[in-house]
């Protein structure tokens, strides 16, 4: 007969002693986490908070912001699944520079991506002056001309 199989137990309750120095940082970084959440729950004027969330501006907010979200989904997969196929599985030459260069973004601050971005698709970006010429695309700033295509005045009077 074999033996049963040990079973493992989980002393996640027992803890582990740590030093008291670590102790500081964790708390500063949890007190950077949580004094924000805090702030906003003190300030909230929570009796208008029905009537607020369901504002013309909010649910224009909400609404821009879903479809902003589905757009860079669909982006996401439509581009992204088969470069990261070529990435992965891809015998080419220079893929290593290729898979730098991707990962560029992800070491870079948002501020670099966001400016490298505007220079490339913005009205006088390497892109975006032609998609402009051509097309009258303007990919950058879409929001005003979304409120344009709505004809609010909350947005006429903002642009």
């Amino acid at each position: 007969m074999t033996a049963p199989p040990a079973v493992r137990r989980d002393d996640h309750r027992a803890g582990v002693a740590l030093p008291g120095f670590i102790w500081v940082p964790a708390t500063l970084g949890f007190a950077l986490i949580a004094l924000p959440v805090v702030g906003l729950a003190v300030r909230t004027d929570w009796p208008r908070l029905p009537e607020l969330l369901l504002s013309e501006s909010a649910l224009d907010a909400l609404r821009l912001s879903l479809e902003t979200a589905t757009a860079s989904t669909l982006l996401c997969i439509l581009l992204g699944g088969p470069l990261a196929v070529v990435l992965a599985r891809g015998r080419v030459r220079g893929l290593r520079v290729l898979r730098s260069l991707v990962l560029l973004p992800l070491v870079l601050p948002p501020v670099v991506g966001g400016l490298a971005l505007l220079f490339l698709l913005g009205r006088t970006g390497l892109i975006g002056r032609g998609l402009n010429l051509a097309f009258g695309i303007t990919i950058p700033f879409t929001s005003r001309r979304w409120c344009s295509r709505r004809r609010s005045s909350r947005c006429r009077s903002s642009s």
